[in-house]
């Protein structure tokens, strides 16, 4: 066996680091084969090659699936998930040539000074190794190459089914195709799933938080969005029309913080939506105002559906245009001049009804089409329907179009269930003081296992998500089809995203290989 040791599984992880996978790039689009290669060389794979298999995800991505098959009757299978994207290495600055290099990044930052204090302690007790992608979330598929090879060495009677897969740090098209293989490989191999593991790092909770996480939902993520388009006017003649930078900045203060969406599940608030993006769309500079800009909002969910969440926003909407509304009458009467314009509200679902009431369905569908064959952004083509549309449809301007953009992450939540209770207990038995939270708070491709809403829930999400259907999908049946208990167990590390990212050798090589094992051993 070649990872069973904890030197051997260390030369793993930054053997997988190397491979440089950030999102967007060739590396990620490499990085499947790497690994289908590595893994043809465990026995059981060399043995039974056409049990590895790579899915096609889309934009040349691959999500990757390795199958144990013990023949066991009755067997259970453990599928155990991962991404391996990670984010870029701008962060690193003077040392991201050493972002994949483990030995020498974390060797170069032992003799550099002037760390924040908690770096510096973990630089000196020499129980951490630095490097991209390490913690967030490499060591996750190395302990789950580790675990396959486990099993699949001692002939053990419970099947591995291990999943990695591209594109989680963006808009989780891997996942989103996988959801639909894993119910491929149960249906053709004949597999009845017991667990899926995922085994996304322990996130701190609060700054240098020392406490070890394990988690039995996700968190969910949801952007709704509005296109403000104004009237456009001579910044000579300002009371003449209506700047969308002030329509989409008063809205962004009416969303920023907003407490109507705080969410809550146990004793666990969501975090206060936010403003993520809020662009200009004209692309020259000119001394007309600015009448179309895109306004990106971020909101966590816990129990709220899309449907409930879109209420919300668009009650939001309407008390910011009411907004907007005083604020412009009140400069026209201090400068005698008559209001021209009314600020309308409504939605992408309403604006598509009456662009076929006008224009036709099928001129409709070719706006549509015109912008999702681009390679553009899933965000920009979300707003360059909608700004299509009003600019055919001016009359209806100035108004606030709502909508949501992509991705989405529904939460996800199986704390109830008695295998993931069993499951805590065992984790303490080889971490007495971990703590149990009910959602990661990274966000992860756990979304996409579970679908725990009715169908009625998304039908808003579905309607108001202009490019929903054609580069966008979420796979809603074949998430409820899973039906399966999920947790998410994986190592302690610190930093994601950032230039101090690093994983702490103890958990990674010692603790959680015990654990795994012992995880797979409760099922025959």
């Amino acid at each position: 066996m070649k990872y069973q040791t904890p030197d051997a599984l260390e030369a793993l992880i930054k053997y997988i680091v190397s491979l440089d996978s950030r999102s967007g790039t060739q590396g990620e689009i490499d990085f499947p084969y790497y690994i289908k290669t590595l893994l043809s060389n465990i026995d059981y794979f060399s043995k039974n090659p056409e049990h590895i298999q790579l899915h096609d995800a889309g934009n040349d991505l691959n999500a990757l699936t390795a199958l144990y098959d013990s023949k066991a009757p009755n067997a259970k299978t453990i599928v155990v998930m991962s991404h391996f994207d990670t984010v870029h290495t701008n962060d690193f600055g003077d040392y991201e040539p050493l972002a994949f290099d483990v030995d020498a990044l974390t060797k170069t930052y032992s003799n550099t000074d002037d760390w924040p204090q908690d770096v510096a302690d973990d630089i000196a007790s020499g129980n951490y190794l630095f490097g991209r992608g390490i913690m967030d979330m490499k060591m996750g598929l190395a302990l789950h190459i580790r675990l396959i090879e486990y099993v699949s060495a001692h002939n053990l009677p419970c099947n591995i089914l291990l999943l990695t897969v591209p594109d989680e740090e963006v808009d989780s098209k891997g996942m989103r195709h996988a959801t639909t293989v894993l119910n491929e490989q149960r249906d053709t191999h004949n597999l009845t799933y017991g667990l899926i593991l995922n085994s996304e790092p322990s996130f701190m909770q609060q700054p240098n938080d020392p406490n070890y996480y394990i988690y039995t939902g996700s968190i969910g993520k949801i952007m709704p969005a509005a296109l403000s388009y104004g009237a456009e006017t001579h910044v000579g003649e300002p009371l003449k029309g209506i700047n969308a930078l002030f329509m989409a900045s008063t809205l962004n203060r009416h969303m920023e913080y907003q407490t109507l969406f705080s969410d809550q599940a146990y004793d666990t608030f969501t975090p206060l939506p936010i403003t993520l993006r809020s662009d200009d769309l004209k692309t020259e500079y000119s001394t007309q105002v600015t009448h179309r800009v895109g306004s990106i909002y971020n909101v966590f969910t816990m129990k709220k559906s899309a449907n409930e969440v879109f209420q919300v926003f668009n009650q939001v909407v309407e008390n910011a245009v009411a907004d907007m509304t005083r604020h412009y009458e009140h400069a026209c009467m201090n400068n005698n001049v008559t209001p021209t314009f009314s600020i309308e509200t409504f939605t992408y679902e309403t604006l598509v009804e009456k662009a076929h009431e006008k224009l036709g369905q099928s001129a409709v569908e070719k706006i549509i089409r015109d912008v999702t064959d681009s390679d553009k952004d899933l965000r920009q083509q979300s707003f360059e329907i909608v700004e299509r549309l009003m600019y055919r449809m001016k009359e209806l301007s100035p108004a606030v179009v709502t909508l949501f953009a992509p991705p989405y992450y529904p939460p996800v939540n199986n704390t109830e269930d008695e295998l993931v209770q069993e499951l805590i207990v065992l984790t303490q038995k080889y971490i007495p003081d971990v703590k149990v939270m009910h959602y990661f708070n990274g966000i992860s491709d756990l979304s996409y296992v579970s679908y725990q809403d009715s169908a009625e829930t998304f039908k808003d999400y579905i309607n108001n998500t202009p490019v929903y259907g054609t580069t966008y999908h979420i796979p809603f049946d074949d998430m409820k089809a899973l039906d399966t208990p999920f947790i998410n167990i994986g190592p302690y590390g610190k930093d994601p995203h950032k230039y101090t990212e690093r994983l702490n050798k103890k958990s990674a090589f010692e603790t959680m290989p015990k654990l795994l094992e012992a995880l797979v051993e409760r099922f025959f």
